[in-house]
């Protein structure tokens, strides 16, 4: 068989592949070991593979290690967060030349081990990291199938009244949910990119006013907040969060009756504060109570309580409501503590800065966008993995007037309008998708017609990848979720770019 044939069918494999020489530098890795990693093969071609394994593979060098090698492993991505990997090394022998071929997929959860591996709290946030950014991908191309049809809808039924303002209702919790799928590594890796004053006071009486529906009615909740705003620099989907966690918190700690007392005060600190690890500067604070009167926490829990994964709740706890709460106060330059006794409850401490005497921006009202129809007729190729995706993007576009083809992969798009590419207007990509990658797709369109216009979809806008494309010639980028009159703005834009 040809070795250009068996390249390619190693490329492709759907798992991770690596080939390295016996002193572990790699000759070649596949699309699925980037997949999996973030490693791309230029990064590590002639680098030794420790780069990833980082000591937790075999030597090597060693000549009486014995092969097969399996082992699930912890491995290190190019951003420094750790990723749980199952590992396979066979050793392969052409005549005296000694190589080897590492396999790796995914391992199935985050295991225990791995977390205990780990040294601190944010070797475990990082760890957490990984699993976020997959969960925020599922989520971002469920809630562009959501965003997407309740868009269309309003753009189509062109009617105000009870029908519209549910329609408006869904779209706005679609929006939020996105915001907060957008912020899941800001939660996890303790960042605040988007900051802006917002009132912490308004945002606890909503969160309460939300969270007591789901109440039992043999809870009571208890609600003091201070009369005056307290103005935080900060992040509202992430507080909003919080406050949301700790009364969860308060709830689950309850079997019974029992009562949740929230409230909020201002203190005026004339001394630094320090809480075991964490520590806080003199100044002013929004000194957030969220109490409960359960069954109190005992000491060898409660020193684990903020750890990723850890939870008394069996299988009705996931371990990271109190891991969440830890990192946002962090990334607020907060400080948490927790006292509790047991049989007498836990009460849960708050401090975040406030900050000068800005008032926050009022959040404008999402408004109906008209959105024009086209009759220049232009053509469009549209390549994503998600079906819910691809059938509203479909339809917004061909409803707006434009020809639509769609392709399911890179691949199927490749086999299918290879020869036809040069028709199209304009191709709408998918970054992240199996086999090929939206990045590799758009090399390979650009090779086989290099004045093709695209226009790159992804949920991450920060994605180097993103960046190196945009920079390589494509012609824009419009972030998942998005609706219909975001998706024709983009693309009239591109159209406009890609004739002139």
């Amino acid at each position: 068989m040809p070795e250009k044939i068996l390249k390619a069918a190693l490329m492709s494999a759907p798992m991770g592949l690596v080939i390295i020489d016996k002193r572990g530098v790699v000759r070649i890795a596949n699309h699925a070991f980037r997949r999996f990693t973030g490693w791309d093969e230029q990064a590590l071609m002639g680098k030794n593979i420790a780069l990833v394994l980082a000591g937790n593979g075999p030597d090597f060098s060693d000549s009486a290690a014995s092969y097969p090698w399996q082992q699930e492993v912890q491995c290190v991505s190019p951003a420094g967060t750790y990723l749980n990997l199952h590992l396979n090394i066979e050793r392969l022998l052409d005549g005296e030349e000694e190589s080897f071929l590492l396999s790796i997929f995914p391992a199935h959860g985050f295991s225990s081990a791995m977390l205990s591996a780990a040294g601190d709290q944010q070797q475990k946030l990082e760890i957490l990291g990984t699993l976020a950014g997959e969960v925020a991908h599922d989520l971002n191309n469920i809630l562009t199938g959501i965003l997407g049809h309740v868009s269309f809808l309003k753009l189509v039924l062109e009617q105000e009244g009870t029908l519209d303002l549910s329609l408006q209702a869904i779209e706005d919790s679609a929006r939020k949910s996105a915001g907060m799928t957008q912020r899941i590594l800001e939660f996890v890796r303790g960042n605040v990119e988007k900051q802006s004053i917002v009132n912490f006071t308004n945002i606890i009486t909503d969160a309460a006013n939300l969270f007591e529906a789901t109440l039992p009615a043999t809870i009571k909740l208890s609600v003091r907040s201070c009369p005056e705003d307290s103005l935080i620099m900060g992040d509202e989907i992430q507080l909003s969060q919080l406050v949301m966690n700790l009364a969860v918190n308060a709830k689950d700690a309850l079997s019974g009756d029992g009562v949740i007392d929230i409230g909020l005060v201002h203190e005026n600190m004339a001394e630094p504060l320090n809480i075991e690890s964490q520590t806080i500067p003199a100044g002013s604070y929004a000194h957030l109570i969220v109490a409960d009167n359960g069954e109190g926490i005992k000491d060898e829990v409660r020193q684990h309580i903020f750890e990723p994964f850890f939870t008394t709740k069996a299988e009705k706890g996931t371990g990271l409501g109190l891991a969440i709460v830890f990192s946002v106060v962090r990334a607020h330059q907060g400080l948490v503590k927790v006292e509790s006794e047991v049989g007498k409850g836990a009460r849960f401490e708050v401090y975040l800065p406030l900050a000068s005497a800005q008032k926050p921006k009022k959040t404008a009202k999402s408004l109906r966008k008209a959105v024009e129809k086209t009759d220049a007729h232009e053509k469009i190729l549209v390549i994503d993995d998600e079906e819910t995706v691809r059938i509203v993007v479909q339809k917004s576009l061909e409803h707006l007037g434009y020809s639509v083809d769609v392709a399911s992969s890179g691949l199927d798009a490749l086999e299918k309008y290879s020869n036809r590419l040069q028709e199209y207007n304009l191709v709408i990509l998918d970054m992240m998708m199996p086999v090929l990658s939206g990045d590799e797709v758009f090399y390979r369109l650009r090779g086989m017609c290099a004045n093709i216009g695209v226009l790159i979809a992804s949920g991450y806008a920060s994605d180097e990848r993103v960046r190196a494309v945009l920079a390589d010639g494509a012609l824009g980028f419009i972030q998942k979720p998005f609706a219909v009159d975001e998706l024709a703005d983009e693309v009239r834009k591109c159209l406009i770019k890609n004739k002139n």
